[in-house]
């Protein structure tokens, strides 16, 4: 028996973890997000049909759970771009007021 695999970057996840049901489509929805990091691009990782034009395979898929030799096999993936905003969100910081 293995411990609980949680992935190769497993992190706790912060509050709040359900951001609401959203409709459309995965990709529509996650394109439509605020950005996580304001001010920078987002990957996106999407599965895929492996004969479609555009896709590469992503070796992510859990084959073994032991901790002392984990296997990894591939999925096809295609990969988007979040939209970064052309301006950056107003916010009430000003870094001048001081002085």
């Amino acid at each position: 028996m293995f411990p609980l695999y949680l992935g190769r970057r497993c992190c706790p996840p912060t509050l709040p973890l359900c951001l609401g049901v959203r409709p459309g489509s995965l990709q529509e929805v996650l394109q439509a997000e605020p950005p996580l990091c304001p001010g920078r691009q987002s990957r996106i990782l999407l599965d895929a049909d492996p004969l479609k034009p555009g896709t590469a395979p992503q070796r992510d898929v859990p084959v073994s759970f032991d901790p002392h030799h984990r296997q990894y096999g591939y999925r096809s993936v295609r990969e988007l771009w979040q939209k970064v905003p052309d301006s950056p969100e107003k916010t009430e910081h000003d870094p001048f007021r001081e002085l």
